[in-house]
């Protein structure tokens, strides 16, 4: 049943995946609607793996991060409430997801475009989707506020440059290459010790500078992680070698 307003029809169509009422228009959904998916098994929950909870010492190599889950376009979609045009999701509208993973935001061709994604564990990712995965610029923070990452993204990985903040105080400021620390950064400890200088493989490598919160400082060469090659340290009264 429908009923004619302006040459919007306001109705209901039920298939037997889905049910869509609300604003059509040539029999397609086309303004603010309201879908819902009928009851299926649910698929095994997203993982959201744990950050690092060690804090090395000065000597040793920086934490590495974990990456966050992918975006799941595999899930089965429970309902989803807000604008269509021509039969597809655009503009402003709400998706959850089974086991309580919700995303809120814009829309463009049935896909996310700019919104937040909130998953169960209390993980959630706010900023810029491609293709169903993070893309752009975005935050994404750890359940129970175990740290943040906060950057450019590309195909759901931290890729360009971004900020990685720890919940035990270290932070990385610099380069990443598909969920790495690789090219140029900065990593403080949260004892105020840092380095300063190239990675590969979220380790030291290339020319560096690490300063101790002593003052102590060594600025010179870095291979996996360990200071080797041309170097100098500096102490501080002054001496160096």
């Amino acid at each position: 049943q429908s009923l004619i307003k302006s040459q919007i029809q306001v109705g209901k169509i039920i298939t037997p995946d889905y049910t869509i009422q609300g604003d059509f228009l040539d029999f397609k959904p086309h303004g603010f609607c309201f879908k819902y998916f009928h009851p299926s098994p649910p698929p095994i929950p997203p993982s959201v793996p744990p950050p690092s909870t060690s804090i090395p010492p000065p000597s040793s190599s920086p934490s590495t991060p974990t990456n966050p889950p992918t975006t799941p376009i595999q899930l089965i979609t429970h309902y989803y409430i807000g604008h269509y045009e021509n039969g597809q999701e655009q503009g402003y509208g709400k998706r959850t997801y089974n086991l309580n993973l919700y995303y809120t935001g814009l829309w463009h061709n049935s896909q996310p475009l700019s919104g937040t994604l909130s998953w169960p564990e209390g993980a959630t990712y706010t900023g810029q989707f491609l293709h169903n995965k993070r893309h752009g610029h975005g935050t994404y923070t750890w359940p129970n506020s175990r740290g943040s990452y906060t950057g450019s993204w590309l195909n759901g990985l931290e890729h360009g440059h971004g900020t990685r903040l720890w919940t035990e105080g270290d932070s990385y400021t610099g380069s990443w290459h598909s969920g790495k620390r690789v090219g140029f950064g900065r990593y403080i400890w949260k004892n105020g010790s840092r380095y300063e200088g190239g990675w590969e493989e979220c380790v030291q490598e290339g020319e560096g500078e690490y300063r101790w919160r002593d003052g102590r400082r060594y600025g010179g060469g870095w291979k996996g992680g360990k200071k080797e090659g041309e170097g100098e340290y500096e102490w501080p009264d002054g001496g160096w070698y």
